[in-house]
Protein backbone atom coordinates (compact mmCIF):
# COMPACT_ATOMS: atom_id res chain seq x y z
CA UNK A 1 0.00 0.00 0.00
CA UNK A 2 3.05 2.45 0.96
CA UNK A 3 4.50 1.57 -2.10
CA UNK A 4 1.34 2.07 -4.45
CA UNK A 5 1.02 5.54 -2.82
CA UNK A 6 4.78 6.54 -3.51
CA UNK A 7 4.10 5.67 -7.09
CA UNK A 8 0.84 7.50 -7.15
CA UNK A 9 3.31 10.55 -5.27
CA UNK A 10 6.37 10.65 -7.48
CA UNK A 11 3.65 10.75 -10.61
CA UNK A 12 1.79 13.37 -9.91
CA UNK A 13 5.11 15.65 -9.02
CA UNK A 14 6.20 14.52 -12.47
CA UNK A 15 3.13 15.56 -14.01
CA UNK A 16 3.96 19.46 -12.11
CA UNK A 17 7.19 19.39 -12.68
CA UNK A 18 7.49 18.66 -16.80
CA UNK A 19 4.96 21.62 -17.56
CA UNK A 20 7.67 23.82 -15.47
CA UNK A 21 10.76 22.42 -17.32
CA UNK A 22 9.22 22.65 -20.82
CA UNK A 23 8.44 26.69 -20.10
CA UNK A 24 11.83 27.15 -18.70
CA UNK A 25 13.48 25.13 -21.55
CA UNK A 26 11.38 27.46 -24.05
CA UNK A 27 12.22 30.77 -22.42
CA UNK A 28 14.86 32.58 -24.39
CA UNK A 29 17.91 33.39 -22.51
CA UNK A 30 18.55 36.86 -22.41
CA UNK A 31 21.90 38.70 -22.82
CA UNK A 32 22.64 42.15 -21.56
CA UNK A 33 26.08 42.48 -22.76
CA UNK A 34 28.26 40.87 -25.18
CA UNK A 35 32.08 40.42 -25.64
CA UNK A 36 32.75 38.99 -21.53
CA UNK A 37 33.37 35.57 -23.61
CA UNK A 38 34.59 36.21 -27.02
CA UNK A 39 35.26 33.76 -29.83
CA UNK A 40 37.27 36.13 -32.35
CA UNK A 41 37.04 39.02 -29.84
CA UNK A 42 36.34 42.61 -30.79
CA UNK A 43 36.51 43.37 -34.34
CA UNK A 44 36.86 46.96 -35.69
CA UNK A 45 36.59 45.95 -39.53
CA UNK A 46 36.25 43.40 -42.53
CA UNK A 47 40.27 42.83 -42.36
CA UNK A 48 40.40 42.21 -38.75
CA UNK A 49 38.00 39.30 -39.10
CA UNK A 50 39.55 37.79 -42.14
CA UNK A 51 42.20 37.93 -39.85
CA UNK A 52 41.37 36.80 -36.50
CA UNK A 53 39.64 33.40 -38.37
CA UNK A 54 43.02 32.68 -39.67
CA UNK A 55 44.42 33.16 -36.28
CA UNK A 56 41.73 32.13 -34.55
CA UNK A 57 40.94 28.92 -36.60
CA UNK A 58 40.36 26.16 -34.38
CA UNK A 59 38.39 28.13 -32.24
CA UNK A 60 36.24 29.52 -35.14
CA UNK A 61 36.07 25.53 -36.23
CA UNK A 62 34.14 24.60 -33.25
CA UNK A 63 31.95 27.64 -33.30
CA UNK A 64 30.71 26.33 -37.13
CA UNK A 65 30.41 23.19 -36.37
CA UNK A 66 28.18 23.73 -33.10
CA UNK A 67 25.86 26.01 -34.47
CA UNK A 68 25.26 23.56 -36.64
CA UNK A 69 27.18 24.18 -39.82
CA UNK A 70 28.33 21.00 -41.88
CA UNK A 71 32.41 21.12 -43.05
CA UNK A 72 31.28 22.28 -46.47
CA UNK A 73 29.06 24.88 -45.11
CA UNK A 74 31.97 26.25 -43.07
CA UNK A 75 34.38 26.09 -45.98
CA UNK A 76 31.94 27.99 -48.05
CA UNK A 77 31.86 30.43 -45.03
CA UNK A 78 35.48 30.79 -44.77
CA UNK A 79 35.42 31.33 -48.21
CA UNK A 80 32.84 34.21 -48.49
CA UNK A 81 34.35 35.95 -45.91
CA UNK A 82 37.86 36.12 -47.56
CA UNK A 83 35.97 36.91 -50.84
CA UNK A 84 34.02 39.82 -49.57
CA UNK A 85 30.65 38.11 -49.96
CA UNK A 86 29.13 39.45 -46.48
CA UNK A 87 27.51 42.52 -45.52
CA UNK A 88 27.55 44.42 -42.98
CA UNK A 89 24.32 44.94 -40.87
CA UNK A 90 22.17 45.40 -37.42
CA UNK A 91 22.03 41.81 -36.00
CA UNK A 92 18.74 40.26 -35.13
CA UNK A 93 18.20 40.49 -31.63
CA UNK A 94 16.41 36.86 -31.34
CA UNK A 95 18.76 34.04 -32.57
CA UNK A 96 18.33 30.58 -32.69
CA UNK A 97 22.18 29.75 -31.84
CA UNK A 98 25.32 32.08 -30.17
CA UNK A 99 28.45 30.81 -29.38
CA UNK A 100 31.03 31.76 -26.85
CA UNK A 101 34.28 30.80 -25.63
CA UNK A 102 36.74 29.79 -22.35
CA UNK A 103 39.64 28.33 -22.22
CA UNK A 104 40.03 27.96 -25.62
CA UNK A 105 36.87 26.14 -26.29
CA UNK A 106 33.73 27.10 -27.73
CA UNK A 107 30.40 26.68 -26.39
CA UNK A 108 27.03 26.68 -27.65
CA UNK A 109 23.63 28.90 -26.30
CA UNK A 110 20.48 28.26 -27.98
CA UNK A 111 17.27 30.68 -28.20
CA UNK A 112 18.82 33.79 -27.13
CA UNK A 113 18.20 37.19 -26.94
CA UNK A 114 21.06 39.72 -27.76
CA UNK A 115 21.09 43.66 -26.80
CA UNK A 116 19.31 45.99 -29.31
CA UNK A 117 21.10 47.60 -32.27
CA UNK A 118 24.60 45.27 -32.01
CA UNK A 119 26.56 45.64 -35.45
CA UNK A 120 28.03 42.69 -37.18
CA UNK A 121 28.37 41.21 -40.45
CA UNK A 122 25.87 38.99 -42.44
CA UNK A 123 27.10 35.65 -44.58
CA UNK A 124 23.90 34.00 -46.04
CA UNK A 125 24.61 30.12 -46.78
CA UNK A 126 21.72 28.29 -48.89
CA UNK A 127 20.83 24.98 -49.11
CA UNK A 128 17.95 24.26 -51.25
CA UNK A 129 15.07 26.86 -50.01
CA UNK A 130 16.70 27.24 -46.68
CA UNK A 131 19.11 30.16 -45.82
CA UNK A 132 21.26 29.49 -43.47
CA UNK A 133 21.93 33.41 -42.09
CA UNK A 134 25.15 33.33 -40.17
CA UNK A 135 26.07 36.70 -38.13
CA UNK A 136 29.19 37.70 -36.56
CA UNK A 137 28.83 40.38 -33.77
CA UNK A 138 31.45 42.66 -33.91
CA UNK A 139 31.41 43.13 -30.23
CA UNK A 140 32.59 39.67 -29.71
CA UNK A 141 33.18 38.04 -32.81
CA UNK A 142 30.63 34.95 -31.70
CA UNK A 143 29.12 33.33 -34.59
CA UNK A 144 25.35 32.98 -34.14
CA UNK A 145 23.18 31.76 -36.84
CA UNK A 146 19.22 32.17 -37.93
CA UNK A 147 17.20 30.12 -40.58
CA UNK A 148 14.74 31.67 -43.12
CA UNK A 149 12.76 29.84 -45.52
CA UNK A 150 12.17 30.81 -49.04
CA UNK A 151 9.05 31.29 -50.65
CA UNK A 152 7.52 28.53 -52.79
CA UNK A 153 7.93 29.67 -56.70
CA UNK A 154 5.61 31.71 -58.16
CA UNK A 155 3.29 29.75 -60.56
CA UNK A 156 0.77 31.92 -62.90
CA UNK A 157 -2.88 30.95 -61.90
CA UNK A 158 -4.26 28.49 -64.77
CA UNK A 159 -7.28 30.16 -66.28
CA UNK A 160 -10.41 28.21 -65.70
CA UNK A 161 -12.04 27.08 -69.28
CA UNK A 162 -15.39 27.93 -70.05
CA UNK A 163 -18.50 25.76 -69.45
CA UNK A 164 -18.45 23.93 -72.54
CA UNK A 165 -21.55 25.05 -74.78
CA UNK A 166 -23.35 23.10 -77.34
CA UNK A 167 -22.15 25.45 -80.52
CA UNK A 168 -25.62 27.02 -81.87
CA UNK A 169 -25.95 27.02 -85.46
CA UNK A 170 -25.94 30.28 -86.76
CA UNK A 171 -29.52 31.59 -87.87
CA UNK A 172 -30.43 31.07 -91.18
CA UNK A 173 -31.93 33.52 -93.02
CA UNK A 174 -35.42 33.38 -94.91
CA UNK A 175 -35.54 34.55 -98.42
CA UNK A 176 -38.87 34.90 -99.30
CA UNK A 177 -39.60 34.62 -103.49
CA UNK A 178 -39.85 37.28 -105.37
CA UNK A 179 -42.98 36.80 -107.83
CA UNK A 180 -41.61 36.88 -111.34
CA UNK A 181 -42.86 39.61 -113.45
CA UNK A 182 -45.90 38.94 -115.67
CA UNK A 183 -45.02 38.15 -119.06
CA UNK A 184 -45.93 40.26 -121.28
CA UNK A 185 -48.60 39.33 -124.21
CA UNK A 186 -47.63 38.27 -127.73
CA UNK A 187 -47.79 41.42 -130.31
CA UNK A 188 -50.90 41.45 -132.01
CA UNK A 189 -50.43 39.52 -135.41
CA UNK A 190 -51.08 41.74 -138.57
CA UNK A 191 -52.77 39.79 -141.29
CA UNK A 192 -51.90 41.15 -144.50
CA UNK A 193 -54.11 39.85 -147.25
CA UNK A 194 -51.92 40.17 -150.71
CA UNK A 195 -54.77 40.56 -153.28
CA UNK A 196 -53.41 37.84 -156.42
CA UNK A 197 -54.85 40.11 -159.83
CA UNK A 198 -57.56 37.39 -161.46
CA UNK A 199 -56.03 34.72 -163.94
CA UNK A 200 -59.29 34.57 -165.48
CA UNK A 201 -58.44 37.18 -168.09
CA UNK A 202 -55.47 35.38 -168.93
CA UNK A 203 -57.21 32.27 -169.67
CA UNK A 204 -59.78 34.21 -171.64
CA UNK A 205 -57.35 35.07 -174.02
CA UNK A 206 -55.17 31.88 -174.37
CA UNK A 207 -58.39 30.46 -175.33
CA UNK A 208 -59.25 33.66 -177.41
CA UNK A 209 -55.77 32.86 -179.03
CA UNK A 210 -56.44 29.04 -179.94
CA UNK A 211 -59.75 29.97 -181.47
CA UNK A 212 -57.70 32.69 -183.65
CA UNK A 213 -56.22 30.18 -185.08
CA UNK A 214 -58.89 28.71 -186.35
CA UNK A 215 -61.21 32.31 -187.22
CA UNK A 216 -59.24 34.88 -188.12
CA UNK A 217 -62.34 37.11 -187.77
CA UNK A 218 -62.91 36.15 -184.35
CA UNK A 219 -59.52 36.77 -183.65
CA UNK A 220 -59.27 41.06 -183.76
CA UNK A 221 -62.44 40.65 -181.50
CA UNK A 222 -60.81 38.67 -179.28
CA UNK A 223 -57.63 40.58 -178.90
CA UNK A 224 -59.00 43.23 -178.13
CA UNK A 225 -59.66 41.98 -174.95
CA UNK A 226 -56.54 40.64 -173.70
CA UNK A 227 -55.54 42.34 -170.14
CA UNK A 228 -52.80 45.36 -170.58
CA UNK A 229 -51.18 43.88 -167.11
CA UNK A 230 -48.71 40.87 -167.61
CA UNK A 231 -49.76 37.55 -166.21
CA UNK A 232 -49.24 37.10 -162.58
CA UNK A 233 -46.46 35.24 -160.89
CA UNK A 234 -47.38 31.95 -159.58
CA UNK A 235 -45.26 30.74 -156.46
Amino acid sequence: MIRFFACVLIGALSALCLPMAARAESAPIVLDVLGRAPVLGRLRSTAELREKMRSESSVFLQAASLIGLTNVQTDTLMHDIDAGNLRYVVVPRHLERTTWSADGRAHVLDNVIIPADTHGWEIDLRNGRTISEVFIPAACGNLSIDHRRLPPPHRDAVPTPPPHRDAVPPPVAVVTPQPLPPVPPPPPQTIVQVQRPSIVPWLLAGVALFIAGRNTSTTTTIINNIPSTPPPCFP
